[in-house]
């Protein structure tokens, strides 16, 4: 009996050209069929739209350079500020305000920039401190505001505008300036 199985285990292969062999007790084999390849899946559509991705905030990490004029309780004022945003949108820098009638003040300031998607705009909260010489009074100075520029398209020029609140041990005053900057 075993061997009837092995003989017709034997018989029944298919040789490599695809042609079929002597089956058991010399009946011919069909040669076997290939499987059909998958059929496509057709892509899913819904009603719900579909959120659109944007790209990420790109932080230009060059030096950036402002000239700023305005005006605020402490009269016309004119101020130069340099520094550099980081890749993980830190800005780092220093500033100068003059107002021609009562001091000035300088100092370093520090950061964060936020970038807009629906336009080239980026708005940077910031704190600074430094010393002010205000009113025939020199002291210490902290002041904290906002920076809003626009990126000119194609150019390396940014326009916008600055708010800040600026305090000392002359009182605490505010002003807001106009801001024209470039990168290096």
């Amino acid at each position: 009996m075993r061997w009837i199985f092995l003989l017709t285990l034997c018989a029944s292969t298919t040789s490599d050209a695809g042609e079929t062999a002597p089956g058991p007790i010399g009946k011919a084999m069909p040669a076997p069929t290939p499987t059909p390849a998958p059929a496509p899946v057709p892509p899913v559509v819904t009603d719900q739209p579909q959120e659109v991705e944007r790209a990420p905030f790109a932080v230009d990490g060059r030096i950036h350079l402002d000239a700023l004029v305005g005006a605020g309780t402490l009269g016309v004022g004119l101020s130069g500020r340099a520094g550099k945003t980081f890749d993980n949108r830190f800005y780092v820098g220093g500033q100068l305000t003059l107002h021609p009638e009562l001091g000035f003040y300088l100092g370093a300031e520090g950061g964060y920039e936020l970038g807009v998607s629906v336009a080239p705009v980026t708005i940077r909260p910031y704190l600074g401190g430094g010393v002010a010489h205000v009113a025939m009074m020199t002291g210490p100075a902290l002041w904290t505001g906002a920076t809003a520029h626009f990126h000119v398209p194609s150019s390396r020029f940014v326009v916008g505008g600055d708010l800040r609140i600026v305090t000392g041990t002359w009182t605490t005053s505010f002003a807001l300036f106009a801001v024209g900057g470039m990168y290096l």
